[in-house]
């Protein structure tokens, strides 16, 4: 059964390197919503704290979700973020419970 995934990521910014994270991340969502199965891939800043970053993302399904974590930028990008990230970044797939 083909059912939408939600992802819900975090991601601190070294306190120096908010900004170069910011652009690295502004690089990933235009590459990534023009990803078959993307529904939804939205970035949020923490509201007192901007070294938090949230991606809020839907899927059509876990087959896209996987795709994506295999593509070419997100694979640029887990290249760049060892030098951006403060700490691991959280990923935390989930289904709705209707």
């Amino acid at each position: 059964m083909r059912r939408p995934l939600t992802v819900v990521a975090r991601i601190r910014a070294r306190r120096d390197r908010v900004d170069e994270l910011r652009a690295a991340l502004d690089e990933l969502i235009h590459a990534t919503r023009q990803e078959p199965g993307c529904v939804t891939y939205d970035l949020h800043v923490g509201a007192d704290d901007p070294t938090v970053h949230v991606f809020h993302e839907t899927w059509s399904d876990r087959t896209a979700w996987e795709r994506h974590n295999a593509s070419a930028h997100i694979q640029r990008f887990r290249g760049q973020a060892a030098d951006l990230v403060d700490g691991e970044i959280q990923v935390d797939p989930v289904y709705r419970i209707d």
